[in-house]
């Protein structure tokens, strides 16, 4: 029986560093709301009606996102990361409408 064939060992390098990105964004999320409203910093809770709409920040709410496994912070208004094929179809489109085109030799 050959399990190694389907048996993946190696370290996945593509994608995003989820340690290095969630607390990046987590950084961004509490510097946005205190630039917003919140200069004594985000509270630890806020009732759930509000949570729920995502009117008030809360460090529970960043809580719940991470117990959720939600590395891409989506729940809390993050929008998902973009795959390598739609980054190439815009940069593509982009070129094509450029006006100035580049001359081939």
């Amino acid at each position: 029986m050959a399990i190694s064939k389907c048996w993946r060992t190696e370290r996945q390098t593509d994608g995003s560093l989820y340690g290095k990105s969630v607390i990046e964004k987590i950084s961004v999320y509490e510097n946005t709301w205190i630039n917003r409203c919140y200069k004594d910093g985000i509270p630890d809770t806020a009732p759930p009606a509000l949570m729920a709409k995502r009117l008030t920040p809360t460090w529970h709410g960043i809580a719940i996102a991470l117990l959720k496994n939600d590395v891409n912070l989506i729940s809390l208004g993050f929008s998902p990361p973009s795959s390598k094929l739609e980054q190439l179809l815009v940069s593509e489109k982009k070129k094509a409408s450029n006006p100035q085109l580049e001359l081939r030799l």
